[in-house]
């Protein structure tokens, strides 16, 4: 039988000269009898692997020898492994940062601004110092090339810092390089680089750059120009191994090497065989006869590329190669792959997969060689998020073989002018290519995958060396994992091909929630404030330093609301467009937008300017008006402490009627100020913009009368000025005391018995009025400007109705006027007949394409479950109830569910004595099951009876309205519900004694408020702690 070629990996630890002394012993010693075996390749620099003349025979014997690692073929002489790129290319991309006048790399810009794209400004405690450039540290691209002459690998002074030598020369290792070693006629290496170590969008600004480029990595027209893999490694290892102390810090220059590269199996054909977590298989199995049952039930990815399967292929020399290198000293960082698998390690239930595909059997779960689970294994975030957490990429590989993550889509970096053509491959045929900024004659483009996301931790890891010079690589892997943010990768699915435990993600993972409520003391009277979409929430401190201001809580309330209402990931949204319309709203040179918001507890919020010791009710007024650009207030309503009642005759608290308040004032203030910036001329009232849409479906609709605007009509001036009349009307058409007190001190002027022409102008006008107001008070001067002299302009008239409208609009379109407003119309303002999208389409057409044009790819539609829930007041608790077959302590079979609770069945639910619950059975599917109560377990089917104190049922379970609502006595017994007619359905409902204290417990479907009676220990279901706990949603 014919000799090949293969290379035979020994564990580490063996002793390498006793082993090979076996193999050419013509003796009869080792696994190899009778013969001499040639050594092909001795590998000095590789004491575990060397290539010998070995059939394939001789090859099978030596896998089972406990010395040996593994014994392959040379990997470029394997028919069924292909080495290639872990990157993908794409054609759109947008910018995270304000603060970026041109496309830098966001996942740098996320790491040092600390800012993600909503324009939130978040706080680190990471010790990552992001003013280290990578002095001293030598970095190595494992790559295509590098294009030699791109600015972004010069240093401030222009002076390149790619260090141009002969690996073989430099290692001692025997070969020869080509002339065109240094060159990238693909692209892929040079932008790699540029994030490691670029001038403007890499870390290691000051990093000294090698490029070493791989045998079958070449770009087109480039072959043969590369080092063969046996070499790659070896040549590496040696050029280390000879480096220098450094007599400025006693260690030899770190030397961190990035591979964005890897082995893969490709295959058109159909799996025909498998063994899944030690179940064989074979297609056409029940649960294995299709593509979506093989990756349902087996984890087997679908023919994503091109028609083909691709699988990541472990190649043991390759990873001992790998070994030796972290044993040598050196750092390095491995791109995970973009096969959309899942990697297991040696010890998970995955791990020995295996599928039967083309004739081959593979392993599928193992990940891609070079892989070894010392070195960084690095998965891709994307560039979106969901729930506060980053989103691993599709197809990025995961698992616990991957252990850390990093930005890799849509990563901005150099793009390579070497080949032949002129332009890049890569970057031409997507036609992203963009001007370097410091050289037009020079480029950068983007590119997704992995292969972006390991350069980004490969030039924070050169970072990190700069200081620590001597750290191994398990101390530097160590300190970066222990940095890096924990627990913020989304767990996209429940299946297991998807991260269920999130590793570690470097840098500072973004934190995409409010914030939080910090205390002002600089522009009363408000005294806290929370930042969020853009938006400043400015909380109103109390009044005569007694009364109520508004509270944190109902801050974060409003802060929730608003991220349900620019919301990114909803369907439709366009993401760019609703950034742009964040970023306008934060923009701090044109004054951020804000918003007001207040708690109604007395008449004292109508207390005029003008009226003595006002200073205790509007210091500062003037500060504020003049930092921000704001509309109306929020209000928060009020609810009695004790029973739940209205107790302000202006508007006391109903769910319905909250909801409905906060949503009316966030709607104003984002299509006022926020949409403008995303259309610029569509959403725009200013400049006279008559023809827009905007203006356009609003007089449609006032045509139509579907709008009416008859409320405002003192408010416009045709000729754009503002005379003494039409100021006058203004002023009597506003009902506040203040502004009546205005409009008297007005007619004192104009009559003569104040002094009139205060200015000595020679006529009474508006700047006499003005002047004396600012006499009085410079406060009232403010509040008539914004109030009265504005809104009589024509952009002031028209931004006022405009912003109306598009309030009524949208709560048309997403139907809610008939759900949140009172009696479930808003007539005369809004017609009735378009209260929903039928009658928008039927009554006014420009404004529901106005909607699904504009409006719609911004704001998105809140839940209205969760939006109720946010609002939702311990005093009157609605659950919301289904049944469905489940298992309890009373056997199996139809039970009641209250998913707001938990997803259990029959779950226990806590009664606080005072409050109102109302068990909601409008579900369909509690037909034939009314909810009561009982002391007895299983009530009647307990032998118990009913428990009726305080109980009120309404309506047949399973139809609209039906329900039974408990107010909880103050005498109330530990409870039980039950169903009426079938037994074993229902659970506990415990009830306590009333005390005062409250610990929120939240969910995603209702804010609950959970009693406790020891302050030290709070028990939820199974869960006892302490504090305030998070319950997340199933």
């Amino acid at each position: 039988m014919a000799e090949k070629e293969y290379i035979v990996s020994l564990n580490r630890g063996v002793d390498y000269d006793a082993f090979n002394a076996e193999m050419i012993a013509s003796t009869g010693a080792g696994d190899i009898p009778n013969r001499t075996v040639e050594v092909e390749n001795a590998r000095p620099l590789s004491q575990r692997n060397t290539h010998y003349m070995l059939t394939d025979a001789e090859a099978e014997t030596l896998k089972s020898d406990s010395r040996v690692y593994g014994v392959e073929l040379r990997p470029e002489d394997r028919d069924d492994v292909e080495i290639g790129y872990d990157a993908q290319q794409f054609g759109s991309w947008r910018k995270t940062s304000a603060d970026s006048q041109y496309d830098l790399n966001w996942g740098m810009m996320r790491g040092i601004h600390q800012e993600d794209v909503w324009n939130q400004t978040i706080e680190t405690t990471l010790p990552f110092n992001y003013n280290l450039t990578g002095k001293g540290v030598d970095v190595v691209i494992q790559d295509s090339g590098i294009d030699l002459g791109h600015i972004e690998f010069t240093d401030s002074n222009g002076v390149s810092r790619i260090q141009h030598i002969n690996w073989y020369t430099e290692s001692g290792v025997s070969g020869s390089q080509s002339s065109n070693h240094y060159r990238d006629y693909d692209g892929h290496g040079t932008h790699v680089a540029g994030t490691v170590a670029g001038r403007t969008m890499g870390w290691a600004k000051d990093a000294h750059i090698y490029a070493l480029k791989i045998s079958g990595l070449e770009g087109s027209g480039d072959s043969g120009t590369g080092i063969s893999v046996s070499d790659c490694f070896d040549v590496i290892k040696g050029w280390h191994n000879n480096k220098p102390v450094d007599p400025e810090t006693g260690y030899k220059r770190p030397t961190v090497v990035n591979m964005s590269w890897g082995y893969s199996f490709s295959s058109s054909s159909v799996p025909t065989a498998g063994n899944y977590r030690g179940n064989a298989w074979s297609y056409g199995d029940s649960g294995y006869a299709s593509s979506s049952e093989l990756y349902a039930n087996a984890g087997i990815i679908p023919a994503y590329f091109s028609g083909s399967r691709k699988i990541g292929s472990r190649l043991t020399s390759v990873d001992t190669d790998v070994q030796e290198m972290i044993d040598a000293g050196i750092h390095i960082c491995k791109s995970a792959g973009n096969s959309f698998y899942y990697i297991d390690n040696a010890n998970g239930k995955d791990y020995n997969n295996t599928v039967t595909i083309g004739g081959w059997t593979r392993h599928y779960h193992r990940g891609a060689s070079p892989y070894d689970d010392e070195m960084f294994m690095v998965g891709n975030i994307d560039i979106d998020y969901t729930n506060n957490l980053e989103n691993k990429a599709g197809s990025s590989c995961c698992g616990p073989g991957v252990n850390i993550y990093a930005p890799g889509t849509q990563i901005m970096s150099a793009s390579s002018n070497d080949n032949t053509s002129g332009t890049n491959d890569l970057a031409a045929t997507y036609g992203n290519r963009q001007n370097h900024l410091l050289d037009s004659n020079q480029y950068i483009f983007k590119i997704s995958g992995t292969s972006m996301s390991s350069p980004n931790v490969a030039g924070l890891l050169a970072t990190v060396l700069e200081q620590n010079p001597g750290w191994t690589p398990a101390e530097a892997r160590k300190w970066i994992f222990k940095n890096a943010t924990k627990n913020k990768l989304y767990n996209g699915t429940v299946d297991n091909w998807d991260d269920s435990d999130s590793i570690n993600v470097i840098g500072n993972s973004v934190n995409y929630s409010s914030g939080d409520v910090t205390t002002i003391s600089d522009r009363p009277p408000f005294t806290k404030e929370l930042n969020v979409r853009g938006i400043k929430l400015l909380g109103h401190g109390p009044y005569d330093k007694s009364l109520t201001g508004i509270s944190d809580t109902f801050l974060q309330k409003v802060a929730k609301t608003i991220e349900m209402i620019l919301d990114p990931e909803y369907t439709g949204i366009d993401k760019a467009k609703q950034a742009t319309t964040i970023d306008g709203m934060a923009d701090e040179s044109n004054k951020p937008v804000a918003q007001r918001i207040g708690y109604i507890n007395d008449s004292n919020y109508t207390r005029s300017i003008l009226d003595d010791y006002v200073g205790d009710h509007y210091p500062g007024y003037n500060e504020t008006a003049y930092s921000y650009r704001a509309v109306d207030y929020v209000w928060e309503y009020p609810v009695n402490d004790s029973t739940g009642t209205d107790i302000d005759s202006f508007n006391g608290y109903t769910l319905k009627g909250q909801v409905t308040e906060v949503l009316e004032h966030v709607l104003h203030t984002i299509s006022q100020y926020g949409l403008p910036y995303a259309y610029p001329y569509e959403m725009n009232i200013a400049n006279g913009q008559i023809g827009s849409p905007l203006m356009t479906a609003m007089q449609e609709a006032i045509d139509n009368n579907v709008f009416d605007v008859s409320g405002y009509s003192g408010m416009y001036t045709p000729d754009s000025t503002v005379d003494l009349d039409e100021m006058q009307t203004a002023m009597s058409d506003v009902s506040s005391g203040r502004s009546n007190k205005y409009s008297a001190y007005l007619n004192e002027i104009v009559s003569g018995r104040k002094r009139g022409d205060i200015n000595n102008d020679g006529q009474i006008d508006i700047d006499d009025v003005m002047a004396f107001l600012s006499f009085k008070n410079g406060s009232a001067n403010a509040y008539i400007t914004d109030t009265i002299i504005t809104p009589l302009t024509y952009n002031g008239y028209y931004a006022t109705i405009a912003r109306e409208y598009q309030y009524l609009l949208i709560f048309a379109m997403w139907e809610y006027i008939t759900e949140y407003v009172a009696g479930g119309s808003l007539s005369p303002e809004w017609n009735d007949n378009s209260r929903t999208q039928a009658g928008v389409l039927a009554n006014n057409p420009l404004g529901y394409d106005l909607y699904n044009n504009f409006i719609k790819k911004v704001i998105s539609k809140p839940d209205r479950a969760k939006l109720e829930s946010i609002y939702q007041t311990d005093f009157d608790i609605t659950y919301n109830v289904t049944v469905a077959s489940g298992t309890n302590g009373f056997g199996t079979g139809n039970k009641y569910y209250i998913t707001s609770i938990t997803d259990d069945p029959s779950p226990t639910v806590a009664l606080r004595k005072g409050r109102t619950y109302t068990f909601d059975q409008s579900d369909n599917s509690n037909s034939t099951h009314p909810l009561r109560f009982s002391t007895t377990p299983n009530g009647a089917g307990g032998g118990g009876v009913e428990y009726t104190n305080g109980v009120t049922v309404n309506g047949t379970p399973g139809t609209a309205g039906a329900y039974t609502r408990i107010t909880v006595a103050v005498d109330a017994p530990t409870l039980h519900y039950y169903c009426t007619a079938h037994s074993g359905m229902g659970g506990q409902a415990n009830t306590d004694g009333g005390e005062s204290g409250y610990i929120p417990v939240e969910n995603t479907n209702r804010i609950l408020y959970t009693p406790f009676n020891n302050k030290d220990t709070l028990t939820v279901g199974n869960f006892t702690g302490t504090g305030t706990i998070s319950v997340a949603n199933k």
